[in-house]
């Protein structure tokens, strides 16, 4: 010490510092040791202390002064007890304590994943993902670095602190419940705690002194054991050895639970790893019915072996997300609309909608767009090039049944890649004769939209008689034939059901069926006005026919209905005022305008990043049917240590499944084997100009009925 100031001086204390480090890292060394080894070495110390001993007593011949090593034996062997008995202890209260820890963790980190349930399903499946994030990076790496002498472990204290950011950006949301933000940020508050204690824990290690003293205190209490037995006689060394055996025990057992988190008996993270599990397999989400945790491809082995039913997704690649959609000047913005809803589906992965993509599991979302033309044709070859796409995901889409029907269905189905339509609503493809496997969609299935606007023309309308015109496509002949047998099922008398010339994909005539002009349809029409006209028309032949029938005088007081297909802001630039008054049915939007996180959150976003009003209906359903796929890849993964994913394709199918209660946008989805996952839907009809897509329109429809699937196929 320096006399004047009474420090060390630098190097004095350079060297001290050296050596209380080099004394740690033994002690961490012998606490890091396994079982078997520790044994080994702590009873060749013993046996190599009694031999050493032996050897002494004869050489020096002090073997007479057994007796007096007989007396010291009570002290020493008591000195001994108490020392290791006081370091067993010790150390056995921090395992305990530790253990205890690793309860109060997973009791926390269970309580936050319960409380997200008042969330909307995208922000319980990003506070899910970064709490699972966190518990497998204190599972993988964190343990690992508190083994080694403690210290922040950086990855898991990023993970902590994303997971944080996110509870509190969760929680400030309007649409989130207090009461679920609080018990959110009280769990995710004991987290932290939890760590920081861990980490204290870990930054502890046995006291050498005590351990020397105790080992020294063993070599005294051996050398008197052999004294006592080389002067007694060799019935007396099995007390000798017995002692040496239990020297050799109690100093392995002070180093075996003296490192928590290393070594022979450290504290167990299996209960991290089954909560783990459980968050990944969506057990802590509410609208996941019995969750199937049976995975097929589990490495890259696996996916290199089965390429054709194994989806890997290495550290560093993006996953791919293909949208079939009918893009372009022809189709009435109902494509856009779908595609819009996608864009914004990725921009949330982060929680957050700032244009700016977020990350699905670590990695990247690339789209890849190709357009469907609306046509059986497109469909096909517009599946067949999004197959072309390394680690395709699914595809979202298509926009017109007919151009999923018997065409991309089938295409991707037979590569066992899911397709999940917002805006599909043919009820033939999710009937069972011709439903493909891996087949989805979010869109209400037209036996609903059918069965209402056929009771609202003939309870509500009074009409007696009602035209039909279909396009010949798949959408449009099944939506008015479900119009034409439930009008008649309530008393109706169906009129001509004719068929517009130029429908969207249609290029020859159906069974031979007449195509009609739109002036050809509104002749027909004029020459037996009935009391009311169905339309399954798309733009733009939907507003031509209409312009053409306002044009004749006979048909001035004609109810003209449309469908979504038609519901689209060009129509009504297009009609003018010709489409004032043309009633249009689809989706009841106001259940959803109603909705906090949409006329908030979701509708702004969208109009900040297109910089105009949505351009049809299916935008919210677009949003949904992208979340779906997000989270069946979630649930069915298997997360690689270093960031890859392997999945089977089959249980990407499966996880779909699973979904019952999903909280969507556009309601309550539950998907059934058939591929229906709009189970009951709310249909509107709204008066033209007053529809959902007209631009800074607050639609209020003139009427609205919520029917079940199941109750509309039953007739009633």
């Amino acid at each position: 010490m320096n006399a004047e100031y009474g420090v060390s001086k630098p190097w004095e204390q350079s060297s001290v510092h050296a050596g209380q480090r080099s004394r740690v890292n033994a002690m961490r060394w012998l606490s890091s040791i396994n079982s078997v080894w520790l044994l080994v070495l702590m009873f060749g110390f013993a046996i190599g202390a009694a031999v050493l001993a032996a050897l002494m007593i004869r050489r020096l011949n002090i073997d007479k002064a057994a007796p007096v090593a007989a007396a010291y034996m009570t002290a020493l062997g008591s000195l001994f007890a108490i020392f290791t008995g006081f370091l067993i202890n010790s150390e056995y209260g921090t395992l305990r304590e530790t253990q205890r820890l690793v309860g109060s963790e997973v009791a926390a980190a269970s309580q936050l994943a319960f409380n997200t349930q008042g969330l909307s399903a995208p922000q319980v499946e990003l506070v899910i993902d970064d709490l699972d994030a966190y518990l497998r990076r204190v599972d993988e790496s964190e343990w690992r670095v508190l083994g080694a002498g403690g210290g922040t472990e950086v990855s898991a204290f990023n993970e902590l602190k994303q997971l944080q950011g996110r509870v509190r950006q969760v929680g400030l949301q309007p649409e989130t419940p207090t009461l679920a933000a609080d018990a959110m940020q009280q769990a995710v508050d004991q987290l932290a705690a939890i760590r920081r204690q861990r980490v204290a824990i870990s930054a502890e290690s046995l006291p050498l002194a005590l351990f020397g003293i105790s080992a020294l205190a063993g070599i005294a209490l051996i050398f008197n054991a052999m004294v006592v037995a080389l002067r007694s006689g060799h019935k007396y060394s099995l007390i000798a050895w017995g002692i040496v055996a239990v020297v050799a025990l109690d100093l392995a057992a002070i180093l075996a639970i003296g490192a928590p988190f290393r070594g022979a008996f450290q504290a167990d993270r299996v209960p991290i790893r089954d909560l783990s599990a459980e968050l990944s397999e969506g057990r802590y989400q509410s609208w996941v019915d019995d969750p199937r945790p049976q995975r097929t491809c589990t490495s890259r082995q696996d996916a290199t072996e089965r390429p054709d039913d194994c989806l890997f997704i290495g550290n560093g690649e993006s996953i791919t997300l293909g949208v079939l959609a009918w893009l372009g000047d022809d189709s009435g913005g109902l494509g856009q609309d779908s595609l819009d809803g996608v864009n914004l589906a990725i921009d949330y992965l982060d929680g957050q909608f700032d244009q700016v993509p977020g990350e699905l599991l670590g990695h990247r979302v690339s789209l890849a767009v190709d357009n469907e033309g609306c046509s059986a044709e497109g469909g096909l070859s517009g599946a067949k090039r999004l197959l072309a796409e390394q680690r395709l995901l699914g595809v979202v889409g298509t926009t017109c049944s007919s151009a999923a029907l018997d065409a991309a269905d089938v295409t991707l189905s037979d590569e066992s890649v899911l397709l999940v339509s917002s805006s599909n609503t043919a009820p033939s493809l999710t009937d069972p004769d011709r439903h493909q496997r891996f087949y989805f969609r979010t869109a209400p299935n037209d036996v609903v939209q059918g069965a209402v606007v056929a009771d609202y023309t003939r309870q509500i309308l009074g009409a007696d008689t009602a035209a039909t015109v279909s396009d010949g496509s798949a959408y449009s002949d099944s939506l008015t034939n479900v119009f034409r047998q439930r009008f008649t099922q309530q008393g109706g008398q169906a009129a001509a059901q004719l068929s517009a010339a130029g429908g969207a994909g249609v290029v020859d005539p159906p069974g031979g069926t007449e195509m009609l002009s739109p002036s050809q349809i509104a002749d027909q029409l004029e020459a037996a006005p009935p009391s009311a006209v169905f339309m399954a028309l798309f733009e733009p032949t939907c507003h031509e026919v209409v312009t053409q029938i306002r044009s004749r005088p006979a048909l001035q007081d004609l109810s003209i209905q449309t469908s979504d297909a038609c519901q689209s802001s060009e129509f009504l630039a297009a009609a003018g005022a010709a489409g004032d008054g043309v009633l249009a049915s689809g989706p009841d939007l106001s259940d959803i305008k109603n909705n906090t996180f949409y006329s908030q959150q979701f509708l702004p976003a969208l109009q900040r990043s297109t910089g105009r009003a949505p351009t049809s209906v299916f935008h919210a359903s677009a949003y949904d049917a992208t979340n779906l796929l997000f989270g069946a890849l979630r649930r069915a993964a298997t997360r690689v240590p270093g960031g890859s994913l392997v999945v089977d394709r089959a249980d990407l199918r499966a996880a779909m499944l699973d979904v019952e209660g999903y909280p969507g946008l556009s309601g309550s989805l539950t998907c059934d084997p058939g591929g229906d996952c709009s189970q009951i839907s709310r249909i509107a009809i709204y008066k033209a100009p007053a529809w959902p897509s007209a631009e800074g329109s607050q639609a209020v429809p003139v009427y609205s009925s919520a029917r079940s699937l199941a109750e509309v196929k039953l007739g009633e």
